[in-house]
């Protein structure tokens, strides 16, 4: 049904089959736009969720990172970051984890960026009851730092919380 100069679909099928007959790099393209129009001024995180799937649903329709220009894998991961706090203070924890492990595996995130994400991952699937999988992602969150081999204060921090996280796990799990 026509509404205004776009469509209004009353049906989700409806939607999603038109959706799928888009070429790829328009898709890409729309997601770009929606992500622009959503983004509040001053950089409140605000609409960061919205901002942060058009731009996850941009870097797929586009092929993933690969197919992406740094820039723009670089804003996704800003866009997750404000999104993960938005979720971690209206303690919506598994929607945290999501957006930081989306950091995690970002190549445009730096690698204590990474690394930082993971532990605030593991806390927060700590908070939600899910030991074992805490335990793992601190544990990732050390091995991503072990080949950097730094004193960076920030990075011996980040490795310090993971440490903690792990063997806090570990004794409430009785390993």
């Amino acid at each position: 049904m026509a509404q205004d100069d776009g469509y209004l679909f009353t049906h989700a099928m409806t939607r999603d089959g038109a959706y799928q007959l888009m070429p790829p790099s328009d898709r890409s393209r729309l997601h770009l736009i929606a992500a622009d129009c959503s983004e509040t001024p001053g950089g409140a995180d605000d609409a960061s969720g919205a901002v942060a799937g058009h731009l996850r649903a941009a870097i797929d329709a586009a092929g993933g990172y690969a197919g992406v220009p740094h820039a723009l894998a670089r804003r996704e991961a800003d866009a997750c970051r404000a999104a993960a706090r938005r979720c971690m203070r209206e303690f919506q924890s598994r929607a945290a984890v999501v957006l930081l492990l989306r950091i995690a595996a970002n190549p445009a995130a730096l690698v204590i960026e990474q690394s930082e994400a993971l532990v605030d991952a593991a806390e927060a699937t700590e908070r939600s009851g899910t030991l074992a999988e805490g335990e793992a992602l601190a544990l990732r969150a050390i091995a991503l730092l072990k080949p950097e081999g730094t004193s960076d204060p920030e990075a011996l921090r980040v490795a310090g919380c993971a440490f903690r996280i792990a063997g806090e796990t570990a004794n409430r799990m009785g390993h």
